[in-house]
């Protein structure tokens, strides 16, 4: 797994053009913008309920939470979650940022996840699965089994705010556990994660084909000007606010490897033993490094992700 500096909208340039991406909870459409601006997909589907969420939406919380995130989330919403002329004006909004994109087909679909992922058989399948909806543990787990057969193989599945803050808590946030129940469930390949408060986790579906999106973002940002260093996947689930990279450089090991692909674990830790010498972090004028024994860095972890989907 890669602990990158980059931000999102920088990583989505790595991505191909002419994508067919769905985005999970759109707000304001702010980030679907970002997206269609710099990848420029062929399609985009956006999927959000727009509507009131109420206690009823939420029943694995009490009266008294729903009532706490009510308050805590009327700044980001810019009026009360629980009623509809709130969320009336965010889709007006919405709709405004992605007017006069051409060449993209953008298909607003006003539904509440849950009930597109249960009945959609229209769309699909698509390259990139971006998941900004309900941020509950309960609902972003839900939104990533449904939506995982829609992405096809070698897709990726791009989840926001994943990482444990103040805030997060607060809102009762669930995205980082989510995702690490998610990987054990579904054999998702953490590929990165962003050095952010508001982390965005990119989750692979494997596949051995050398143009998916998973393994031409992870080619991107290798050839990029941007930090990043690599991580044990099993760290993830620790992952709080923002790290330093000074912190971050201490802790750089082996490529991410998932245990339940069969694999020569002989040969494999014979290979991470060479690697993790190749891949010892160059420090610049006390500065960490932009790449990391970039050209051995790509050949090893590229012949892993193959291994692994074998």
């Amino acid at each position: 797994m890669l602990f990158t500096n980059a931000s999102r909208r920088e990583l989505y340039a790595f991505l191909p053009t002419g994508l067919h991406i769905v985005e999970l909870g759109v707000l304001r459409g702010d980030n679907a913008r970002h997206i269609a601006s710099t990848c420029v997909p062929s399609k985009l589907v956006l999927v959000d309920a727009w509507g009131a969420i109420t206690r009823a939406d939420l029943p694995h919380l009490s009266e008294t939470e729903y009532d706490q995130l009510r308050s805590v989330s009327q700044p980001y919403f810019g009026g009360d979650i629980g009623e509809q002329a709130t969320h009336d004006r965010i889709l007006e909004t919405c709709q405004r940022n992605l007017a006069g994109l051409d060449g993209i087909e953008i298909e607003f679909v006003r539904m509440p996840t849950r009930a597109f992922l249960a009945g959609d058989t229209a769309h699909g399948p698509f390259d990139v699965a971006y998941v900004d909806a309900d941020h509950q543990y309960e609902g972003v787990l839900s939104d990533i089994k449904g939506v995982l057969p829609l992405v096809r193989e070698g897709g990726l599945i791009w989840l926001n705010d994943a990482s444990l803050t103040v805030r997060g808590f607060e809102q009762r946030m669930g995205v980082l556990q989510a995702a690490v129940t998610a990987v054990k469930l579904f054999g998702l390949v953490p590929l990165l994660i962003t050095n952010d408060v508001n982390a965005d986790l990119v989750l692979w579906r494997p596949a051995a084909d050398p143009q998916c999106a998973g393994l031409r973002l992870l080619r991107g940002l290798e050839s990029a000007d941007h930090d990043f260093f690599e991580l044990p996947s099993d760290l993830l689930g620790s992952y709080t606010q923002r790290i330093p990279f000074g912190f971050a450089s201490r802790m750089v090991t082996s490529v991410c490897v998932e245990r339940a692909h069969p694999i020569d674990s002989r040969a494999l830790l014979a290979q991470l033993a060479v690697e993790r010498v190749a891949r010892t972090p160059q420090k610049r004028r006390n500065v960490p490094a932009r790449k990391i024994a970039a050209a051995q860095w790509w050949d090893a972890t590229r012949n892993l992700l193959r291994a692994l989907v074998r």
